[in-house]
């Protein structure tokens, strides 16, 4: 390898190590140590939609934008933030985890109401260890 190669090299890590940083110092992405919140002392909010015949096939796409509004929703109300997603059997789940499950219903549910796909059930928890202590289904 010349030294002029070597060089480049360098100077290319150099600078993507330091964008790196600048993206962490101005904080346009956070560092999931800060944001990740305790599992066993957190509430969870789980709202599922139930995949029927002639359902658009795939919900992460459908539902991509509502999850995000979500979780903004639930980070500019400083009440949690979306935890994941799972498909299967028929259902599609989002999961959201915060320090407050009503709250959390409180901010997510109008995002909700707008979605392009209509929910089928939410499940409040205190913890993901036990039953859900309040399920709230569409009127």
């Amino acid at each position: 390898m010349t030294v002029r190669r070597l060089l480049m090299l360098l100077i290319a890590g150099a600078c993507v190590l330091l964008s790196g940083c600048a993206v962490v110092a101005l904080g346009l992405i956070r560092d999931e140590a800060d944001t990740k919140l305790d599992e066993a002392d957190s509430d969870w909010v789980v709202v599922t939609f139930t995949l029927k015949p002639g359902s658009p096939n795939d919900s992460m796409d459908v539902l991509l934008d509502t999850e995000l509004a979500a979780d903004a929703a639930l980070q500019d109300a400083s009440a949690g933030s979306i935890d994941g997603n799972e498909v299967g059997a028929g259902e599609y789940e989002l999961y959201f985890v915060g320090h407050d499950r009503h709250l959390m219903w409180q901010v997510l549910e109008p995002v909700f109401a707008k979605a392009p796909l209509k929910w089928s059930r939410v499940e409040l928890y205190q913890t993901l260890a036990e039953d859900p202590d309040e399920v709230l289904l569409p009127r």
